[in-house]
């Protein structure tokens, strides 16, 4: 695949089901949720008001001798603390691990959601008090509806330049109606790496629903925590995300969400 030098930094009509940002931080020893429970929910009432957790459950199994296994449950442990929009259609994390905020459709491209994202990330920083920044991560699960043939197979190629490829079998027609195909990359001039998923979800009358996955992230670790020390992470890796879309996608397959190439 041939990475082009620019490319649109949006689509009138993005295919977006889920757009998300991670950053991992290492907290301070000792910092516990629980302890910042309150007042995180406190700072992000106003536009969060729905809170829910996540606890890690961990299970034991012991077996002595001949007799039955003996089960065991321990507590609870809270891994993150989940504050939705009353839409339900916007979360941001206060994770043990980290930071994240996340944007179902419509989505209306990240210009639109990146004064949030500081904002947020500034409530996280000033309570939670990170002591450092490990990973930095874009994801983008895109959800293209491209249209069957008559036989109700997919001419793959005409839509993506990449994935999986159909075996080469003498007199017969071979097409497509499902796969999954995922590719791990690096970009040796950013240092940035990727994890693409291509992947079909099922049929939608004479369309196959394909989801698209691209996760790019950097794994460098920083001891700055200043948003303007980390919103220029955040461009790189953007544009490498839009370079790598609208490189795995054909012109037909723009087309269909009317991109300006």
């Amino acid at each position: 695949m041939v990475i082009t030098e620019q490319v649109p930094s949006r689509v009138p009509h993005p295919p977006i089901v889920e757009a998300i940002v991670d950053i991992d931080c290492e907290l301070p020893p000792g910092m516990k949720l629980e302890d910042i429970e309150t007042t995180a929910r406190d700072s992000l009432q106003d536009n969060y008001p729905q809170l829910q957790k996540r606890l890690l459950q961990q299970f034991q199994i012991r077996q002595q001798g001949e007799g039955p296994p003996e089960h065991e449950v321990g507590d609870g442990r809270l891994e993150a603390l989940l504050f939705r929009s009353d839409d339900n259609l916007q979360l941001t994390q206060f994770r043990r691990s980290g930071y994240s905020f996340n944007r179902l459709a419509p989505y209306d491209g990240m210009d639109v959601y990146l004064p949030e994202i500081e904002r947020t990330w500034e409530n996280y920083r000033e309570i939670a008090l990170p002591v450092r920044i490990g990973k930095v991560g874009l994801r983008m699960i895109n959800r293209i509806a491209v249209p069957l043939n008559q036989h109700g197979g997919l001419n793959l190629e005409a839509y993506f330049t990449t994935g999986p490829q159909l075996p080469l079998v003498e007199g017969r027609s071979l097409s497509f109606t499902g796969f999954l195909n995922q590719h791990q990359i690096i970009d040796e001039g950013s240092g940035h790496q990727a994890n693409i998923a291509l992947a079909v979800e099922g049929k939608q009358g004479d369309k196959l629903i394909v989801l698209l996955d691209i996760d790019v992230f950097d794994l460098r670790t920083r001891e700055t925590l200043e948003w303007p020390d980390i919103a220029p992470v955040l461009a790189s890796l953007r544009n490498l995300k839009n370079q790598l879309f609208f490189n795995i996608l054909t012109k037909e397959c723009r087309n269909l969400y009317t991109c300006q190439s």
